[in-house]
């Protein structure tokens, strides 16, 4: 069977994927979205928190190369970018609660208890600081599988910033050697309404596989080098670009 198929889905055509949607932004916050993107040169901005060698955040972090350490009381979850270097993230799955929020300090993956639905595990995060981007830049390529001949790529363009009262609830289920992915986010702060992202599927590591070590400085991210688009330059409403439907900017 090749590499990234599922035997369920052999000789069937491959699935027309629906356009990645966006976040509802409050008028606020669209504003400061639309002034991001609007500065962007093609996919790449300084403001984006990967070029300061910070951790992807959640959901951001599962588009990329994963191990699954699976333990009675805890699944890990780590991570390789050849862009912020290893990581990990521990998901408690031994019927703890979250701390209460006083106890609770913000952090780039927060604190995550999850449990099982079947073959699902659904993941809920808390404890998320406003240092991470909930997705842009280039986004990140799934691997083929059922019988497509390429890669595919997502982009969710107007997915950025967020507050520290981000909540995350994650779904990942397995079928045969794919992961697929699934997350809702809720932030009262900033969204109008909760964001649901696009199922993606990945293919994660098998455990004698080794990861490479990365490692993340200044020179790396290039961030020095890269400049602010002239405004003749800039992204404009009749660019060739996906835009969010008309509800995400209300």
């Amino acid at each position: 069977m090749p590499f990234g198929e599922t035997k369920a889905h052999l000789g069937t055509p491959p699935p027309k994927y629906p356009e990645p949607t966006e976040p509802s932004y409050k008028p606020e916050y669209w504003a400061k979205v639309k002034a991001i993107v609007d500065g962007q040169y093609g996919s790449n901005t300084t403001e984006d928190p990967y070029y300061d060698c910070k951790p992807s955040g959640v959901p951001r972090v599962s588009t990329g190369p994963l191990q699954v350490i699976q333990t009675p009381k805890l699944v890990v979850l780590l991570y390789e970018s050849n862009f912020i270097s290893e990581t990990f993230r521990l998901i408690y799955t031994d019927g703890r609660k979250h701390p209460k929020p006083e106890d609770l300090d913000p952090s780039y993956y927060g604190h995550s208890i999850g449990h099982w639905e079947g073959d699902t595990l659904v993941v809920d995060v808390i404890g998320l600081n406003d240092e991470t981007w909930l997705g842009g830049g280039d986004g990140h390529t799934e691997p083929a599988a059922f019988g497509e001949p390429t890669n595919h790529q997502i982009t969710e363009k107007f997915a950025l910033i967020h507050s520290d009262q981000e909540h995350v609830v994650e779904r990942y289920t397995r079928h045969g050697n794919m992961l697929f992915y699934d997350a809702t986010v809720e932030d009262p702060v900033m969204l109008t309404k909760p964001w649901v992202l696009t199922t993606r599927h990945l293919l994660p590591r098998p455990s004698e596989d080794e990861f490479i070590e990365t490692f993340c400085q200044e020179s790396s991210t290039d961030k020095s080098h890269m400049v602010k688009p002239s405004e003749k330059e800039q992204f404009k409403p009749e660019d060739n670009h996906f835009h969010p439907s008309d509800d995400t900017k209300k």
